[in-house]
């Protein structure tokens, strides 16, 4: 079983590698005597596609099949569900962030005064206290 394990980690290792540039081909070469041409470019592959955090499928299979041996079935899925609940009110807090910025968006007063007109800003800052008393 633990040979079966180790082999399919083996092959997933390769997911964190990059395959080798194409190497050119002999269409580049141009006779003796004939004017050098352009460099060409070597062609380059597209970036990996990569998911969560900068990470691709592969490397969070690698990452859950490690948290399941290093912690079992049993506690892994009590890990997994704390981990739930504390995305949870992650995502709270950046819906509050959100609500926050668009109030800040929505103050005329701010908009209108410039970083450089300090008496402006706190002429300001003394009407929104008086208007709040």
């Amino acid at each position: 079983m633990r040979l079966v394990v180790t082999l399919s980690l083996a092959t997933l290792a390769s997911a964190f590698t990059l395959s080798p540039a194409l190497p050119r081909s002999c269409a580049s070469a141009r006779p003796l005597g004939a004017p050098p041409a352009a460099a060409l470019q070597p062609s380059r592959s597209p970036a990996p596609a990569m998911g969560l955090f900068g990470l691709g499928w592969p490397e969070l299979g690698v990452i859950g099949v490690a948290g399941l041996f290093l912690f079992g079935p049993e506690r892994l899925a009590g890990l997994a569900k704390d981990l739930g609940k504390q995305s949870a009110g992650l995502k709270e807090v950046a819906e509050s962030f959100q609500e926050g910025m668009a109030e800040a968006e929505a103050m005329p007063n701010l908009k209108s005064a410039e970083a450089d007109d300090p008496p402006r800003l706190e002429k300001v800052a003394e009407e929104e206290k008086q208007d709040a008393r």
